[in-house]
């Protein structure tokens, strides 16, 4: 009884080893390491909107390059969502940065959630192969002596 136990126990492991193995690419793509300073700057406060530059200097910590990603801004709520997107940058360098700038009109509850603590989050979406790959970029607010 134990050697037909043993048996199953071998074919489950290699099945869920070539399972694994088949959606390598995919999981080594979303492993990718990827950060970000940002600042605001410009705030205009209108109502119950805010409008706010933010500047995010991008880091790729990869070996490859990567080509025209887009950086999705979340709030920072617990179930976050997206509330606004940089135009999309051609050619992120491998082991390389690239500052990317844009207006956005976000709502007033928001920005007094930053300006309380909470950090946006930023996504990069990939293209890869007709789909787009999700990866969290890693980030934090400016501080004082950070290179632009």
């Amino acid at each position: 009884m134990l050697f037909g136990s043993t048996r199953w126990l071998v074919r489950a492991s290699c099945f869920f080893a070539l399972l694994g193995l088949a959606q390598f690419s995919v999981l080594a793509r979303a492993a990718e390491v990827f950060g970000g300073i940002y600042r605001l700057s410009d705030v205009i406060e209108v109502g119950n909107r805010v409008q706010v530059t933010m500047t995010l200097r991008l880091l790729n910590a990869n070996k490859t390059d990567v080509h025209d990603a887009v950086v999705a801004v979340l709030s920072s709520a617990p179930n976050p969502v997206r509330i606004a997107s940089f135009p999309a940058v051609s050619t992120l360098p491998r082991i390389g940065a690239v500052t990317v700038s844009e207006t956005f009109t976000i709502p007033a509850a928001e920005y007094a959630s930053w300006q309380s603590g909470h950090e946006p989050r930023f996504q990069l979406l990939l293209p890869s192969d007709g789909t787009t790959i999700t990866v969290v970029i890693q980030s934090r607010k400016a501080i004082e002596g950070d290179a632009s």
